[in-house]
């Protein structure tokens, strides 16, 4: 699929594999992605809860914030 979106300067984009969204609640993930880290950490950390809350499935995680 194919989307164009309108963005504005410090929108966070996520692309995750389901191994991430059926091992963390939509909450849990918000509540990571509003953490003030950079974004590499941040995507360690959903991949490492992922991983801990059970990991049944590979975990991928790209995250890209949007600049003026």
């Amino acid at each position: 699929d194919i989307f164009e979106l309108e963005n504005e300067p410090g929108d966070l984009f996520m692309l995750c594999s389901d191994g991430l969204t059926r091992e963390l609640a939509d909450p849990t993930i918000e509540w990571i992605l509003k953490l003030e880290l950079p974004l590499q950490e941040l995507c360690a950390r959903l991949v490492a809860a992922a991983n801990d809350a059970g990991g049944h499935d590979n975990v991928t995680c790209l995250l890209v914030r949007a600049e003026a």
